[in-house]
């Protein structure tokens, strides 16, 4: 059987184009192409904890015994108070925008000299009281008639003896700590420390 020459010619032609629509599939022409898988992002690293600032030289807490040259002192407490009797006048209360502190000391005279306990303070002890601002706090000049207590006490060597002294701060204070130099070793103070975290400025 012979065929006409224009079928011979379009018959490979209808064959190809069919060939071709196989190859294709159903796939739309216009998809578009997924894109790349990329790695997931690193994340940052925990930030570390900070460590707390290490404690200066010869500190020690409330009730703790700090040891210096000529004494061994022991702050018993440091409170904020509204008002303090007084033996000879109206009770000490707080001026205008400040506040009052009490401060109950005991003392132990480790030196060979006898030692005045003196109103302020030993006579041997610088002691310099800090509110948490680095703000320094005040003795008050009343101390000598705060009841309870004796003055003008000495003590020997190895003898003790207790004071209480009052402290003046502003209204916003919060009591921090001691810098306590001993007039044996002036230049290495001691510390009392009320807040953790807190550093007495040094002399």
């Amino acid at each position: 059987m012979t065929y006409p020459k224009k079928a011979a010619v379009l018959f490979p032609l209808l064959l190809s184009l069919s060939l071709v629509g196989c190859g294709t599939g159903n796939k739309p022409a216009d998809e578009p192409e997924k894109p790349a898988m990329t790695e997931a992002a690193e994340e940052p690293p925990s930030p570390t904890e900070e460590e707390p600032e290490a404690a200066p030289a010869n500190s020690v807490g409330l009730g703790e015994v700090l040891t210096m040259p000529n004494a061994e002192i022991t702050v018993v407490s440091f409170e904020q108070v509204d008002s303090i009797e007084l033996e000879y006048s109206d009770p000490l209360v707080p001026a205008d925008g400040e506040s009052l502190w009490l401060m109950e000391l005991n003392f132990v005279n480790t030196s060979n000299k006898a030692i005045d306990m003196q109103c302020l303070g030993p006579d041997s002890t610088s002691i310099q009281a800090w509110d948490t601002e680095s703000r320094e706090m005040l003795e008050d000049s009343s101390g000598f008639e705060i009841k309870a207590i004796d003055c003008h006490q000495s003590v020997l060597s190895g003898q003790s003896g207790s004071m209480l002294v009052a402290y003046r701060g502003l209204a916003d204070s919060k009591a921090g700590g001691l810098t306590v130099a001993d007039f044996g070793d002036f230049g290495n103070p001691g510390f009392v420390v009320f807040e953790p975290g807190f550093t007495p400025p040094s002399l």
